[in-house]
């Protein structure tokens, strides 16, 4: 108990020495026969941090790299090697929280642990120093504990040595500033925990976090007690006010810094040129600035290194004009060349997002760039670095669809060690994802298979929309052999819930019927039959416990064919026994019908329940599918004009099924099934329509009205080659966009307003129109500083919807449509003399999951409205629904409002701007 005490005591620098000295041995027995440590003194080599997998890998790096086995930290045993990247995620996670849960055990009963796991003692081996408000301390605990980067207790130290007026050298506070500012004052997380840290910087990659920055906290206090003002001061600030996106002052520090000519240096204005696009709005002003900077450091005679270079083209990749980023760029590269400023392998991934745009015309820059760096080895020397694998390969399956480039980037990677530079396991599944993808729409399907082989499912896991290009290219080569090893690999990585990929499989397998004489496809229509079947228990017992997915009649009778095909006469029977009983359940089950219409010259009609005649069932079962398809048809909400068209008297009222007059905003529920999956979307403007037509906050029941600007109805203007709104454009009920709220991930406020949504379907909505919409994204315009969010989504009764289930398949199945979205924003305002708006994100959407994120976040803003005390200046919360809001009136009230709604109403000349177009082109 002494010794334990006593190292609690001992700043950890002197662990060793005092142990060795005191002579104290607490090992076991065989310890006591080691030489003294006079007669044999030691020299502790300096630790050299390994990995608990470094072993392993030295080993195979002597017979080659198995690919067909998992990775290292994982155990080498089937049930626990996980399947899915979620659990890969969690497993790896998992180990680390138990080794953390042995070293707090470790740390809080140390009078279990007395025994010495090296002679002479190891520092890192012993416990760690505990301090608390009564420990002794001084200048030298706390220069120790700097040393050592212990920031928490390092703080303390300062804190108690503060407290007793112990006085504390200027260089020691500025070591102190220098760490505090680094962490911005919160305790790092140890880098040993590589998972959890992966976790937490994947967590955060979606959003562009605004200021994190602790304002008034520690850091500010030391530079204030430090004087005179050093460089150094300067630059501990600015450099950690920049890091944490407090931009503004860290600007004004550095020229602060500059009138007082106190010089700084290189990689302060490095960390200043890296937040020139918070600094500035515009590409030219973040241009100038950037220039500017570069021009100060040159009149102090400041070298720029690799930092300012990937700083500066950071700060390029940011100027949404295209002609100005690539001309930046290429003036900056030369430059930087004759200074003797090589490039890392991050100075060629911000090139690449320069150049390679998905909005920008094609470039082939990647091209130069794997000629210049062909068989080289690298390493780390720019954070950016293990940006560069993954998106060069998306360049190459999205911008140039090349298969020849995408393998000069996988055998740059296998270079030496280039691999430790591919990044976390995110970008590592990015990285193959497109290259799997490109391969599987490049390659012959045998070659793509021996590809996929090596991957799967030890390097990679497909996600579902990988594995639905892969069975695509299967059904284009009518490859259906290779759907028994696919199905198995889907249901191992639990992709057995997604219907787009179950149909997929099952009309692989039934319009690509085996040719039973050829000796490789006898066993075909078996092994179909086997898959069927268990797709079918799947769907079965996922319909008892999750409903994820459910039959439908095209999939019934896909599952009825193969079976039958295979000669499982048995389960078919019961198949269709299950349909007898449940179809008052299934959707489609014309589709049903058809498909074993087309399979009766196989004896499906002998499976039919004696209980009921073939034509009887078959006839019941259309009038059961007519009947769901009536229902369904039927809305659930009417509208009426009242005023004129084209008039500002002009209002669109609604009504619930049961005829009572509604908000849409307040009454119209945002989810339209119980699982929050659906949403309901009011159509404010049908597609190709260009009157500007929205809900109206101010009236009572918020009636769609057109909006007005200067005494004149507003009409979007048609910005050539697109005429009026180019989808069906409206907004979701029971969601507002708080004014006083700045969102985290664009910095902006919200923009008062329901939020909006672009529904993509094909057919063209009418004003009014209740849709029930499926979310697949976001994007995010800055609007006068505002953030208003355009939800992108499409309509479940959409011949596409069940395909089309994120922001990814949106390109896939609408191409371009993207593209010319964020176009279409950008420039409608411009013919009414306004400047280009602007996007979060760089113009970037995002993807489903974010999407309902935000969604859900305004519902709340929505609730906090509708349940407010008091009335709103510029929102009417009149509603019939919401019981516990004040602002619920009676259904008659509702009733007299609409009768009293002007009629008639003087009809305004629709102006030009409705028909004229408009040729605008981005700088």
């Amino acid at each position: 108990m002494f010794l334990s005490r006593h190292l609690r005591l001992l700043p950890r620098a002197n662990i060793a020495r005092s142990l060795s000295s005191s002579g104290a041995h607490y090992t076991t027995a065989a310890s006591s026969n080691a030489a003294p440590a006079e007669d044999s003194p030691f020299e502790i080599p300096n630790r050299i941090e390994r990995s608990p997998t470094d072993i392993l890998q030295a080993l195979a790096g002597t017979v080659g790299r198995d690919h067909t086995a998992p990775h290292y930290k994982y155990h080498d045993d089937p049930f626990l090697i996980p399947m899915s990247n979620a659990a890969k995620r969690t497993y790896a996670m998992s180990k680390e929280s138990g080794r953390k849960a042995a070293k707090w055990i470790k740390e809080e009963h140390r009078e279990l642990f007395l025994h010495q796991e090296s002679q002479p003692p190891v520092e890192k081996f012993a416990p760690s120093m505990v301090y608390t408000e009564d420990s002794e301390v001084d200048e030298s605990s706390l220069r120790q504990l700097i040393a050592q980067s212990e920031l928490k207790d390092a703080v303390l130290v300062y804190n108690l040595l503060e407290k007793k007026g112990t006085p504390i050298s200027a260089d020691l506070k500025q070591s102190l500033l220098e760490l505090v500012c680094f962490h911005n004052n919160q305790e790092p997380l140890p880098e040993e925990y590589i998972e959890e840290r992966w976790f937490i910087q994947n967590n955060r990659r979606r959003d562009r976090h605004g200021k994190s920055w602790k304002d008034g906290d520690l850091a500010e206090k030391l530079y204030a007690e430090i004087e005179p003002k050093t460089p150094l001061s300067y630059a501990s600030l600015i450099r950690g006010m920049a890091k944490y996106l407090q931009c503004e002052r860290a600007y004004a520090l550095l020229q602060e810094a500059g009138e007082k000519q106190i010089q700084l240096d290189t990689n302060t204005y490095n960390s200043i040129i890296e937040i020139v696009s918070y600094l500035k709005d515009t590409a030219e002003q973040r241009w100038q600035l950037c220039t500017e900077l570069l021009q100060q450091m040159s009149q102090q005679k400041l070298r720029p290194n690799l930092g300012t270079l990937n700083a500066v083209l950071q700060c390029i990749s940011t100027f949404g004009n295209f002609k100005l980023a690539r001309s930046a760029a290429l003036q900056v590269l030369p430059e930087f060349k004759e200074l003797g400023v090589n490039p890392s392998l991050g100075t060629y991934y911000y090139l690449l997002i320069i150049f390679c745009r998905e909005r920008g015309p094609v470039s082939h820059v990647i091209v130069d760039i794997l000629n210049d760096i062909a068989g080289k080895e690298f390493q780390i020397e720019h954070p950016k670095d293990t940006y560069f694998f993954a998106t060069a390969m998306d360049v190459c399956r999205n911008h140039l669809n090349d298969k020849s480039l995408a393998k000069k980037v996988d055998e740059l990677l296998h270079t030496g060690k280039n691999y430790d530079l591919v990044g976390d396991s995110f970008k590592e599944s990015v990285y193959y994802r497109n290259y799997l993808a490109l391969l599987c729409q490049t390659e012959s399907i045998e070659d793509f298979m021996l590809t996929y082989d090596l991957l799967v499912p030890n390097i990679y896991i497909p996600e579902p929309g990988i594995m639905e290009e892969i069975l695509r290219a299967i059904e284009i080569n009518n490859a259906v052999e290779h759907v028994p090893r696919i199905w198995s690999d889907m249901v191992v990585f639990d992709h057995t819930h997604r219907e787009s990929l179950l149909l997929s499989v099952l009309r692989i397998m039934v319009d690509n019927k085996p040719n039973v004489e050829s000796p490789a496809q006898q066993q075909l229509p078996e092994q179909c039959a086997k898959v069927a079947l268990d797709m079918y228990e799947r769907v079965e017992e996922a319909m008892k416990r999750l409903r994820k997915v459910s039959f439908t009649g095209q999939m019934l009778g896909s599952i009825l064919t193969l079976l039958v095909r295979g000669g499982n006469f048995e389960k078919a029977s019961e198949v269709f026994t299950h349909i007898d009983k449940n179809q008052h359940r299934i959707p489609a089950l014309l589709e049903m019908l058809k498909i074993i219409t087309r399979s009766s010259r196989v004896g499906l009609s002998g499976l039919i329940p004696k209980s009921a005649a073939a034509a009887a069932v078959s006839q019941r079962y259309i009038q059961i599918d007519r009947k769901r398809t009536k229902a369904a048809n039927m809305s659930l909400y009417e509208t009426i004009a009242k005023g004129a068209p084209n008039s500002p008297s002009y209002s669109l009222y609604f009504k619930n099924k049961c005829g009572n007059v509604i908000s849409p905003m307040h009454d119209i529920p945002l989810y339209a099934n119980e699982e929050k999956t659906v949403y309901n979307m009011v159509v404010e403007v049908p597609r190709w329509t260009n009157a500007k037509m929205e809900i109206s906050l101010k009236t009572p029941l918020n009636p769609i009205k057109q909006d007005i600007k200067k005494g004149k109805l507003r009409y979007v203007a048609n910005c050539f080659p697109h005429k009026g709104y180019i989808w069906n454009y409206g907004a979701l009920p029971q969601t507002w966009e708080n004014p006083d709220h700045i969102e985290p991930s664009t910095g902006c406020k919200g923009d008062n307003d329901p939020i909006d949504v672009i529904e993509i379907g094909y057919r063209v909505a009418k004003r009014g129109d209740v849709l029930q919409v499926k979310v697949l994204g976001t994007i995010a315009l800055i609007d006068e500083g505002e953030t208003d969010w355009k939800i992108i989504a499409i309509d479940v009764k959409d011949p596409l919807a069940s395909k089309v289930n994120d922001i990814a398949d949106v390109d896939q199945y609408f191409p371009g449509l993207l593209r010319a979205t964020v176009e279409w924003f950008k420039i409608y305002k411009i013919p009414d003399g306004k400047p280009e708006n602007q996007f979060a994100f760089n113009g970037d959407a995002k993807n489903a999951e974010f999407a309902t994120t935000i969604i859900a976040e305004t519902h709340k803003f929505w609730q906090n409205l509708v349940h407010q005390s008091g009335t709103s200046n510029t929102i009417s919360t009149t509603n019939i629904s919401n019981r516990n809001s004040e602002h619920v009136i009676p259904k008659e009230e509702a009733e007299k409002l609409l009768a009293e709604a002007p009629e008639g109403g003087q009809v305004e000349e629709v102006l030009d701007t409705a028909d004229t177009w408009h040729f605008i082109h981005l700088k």
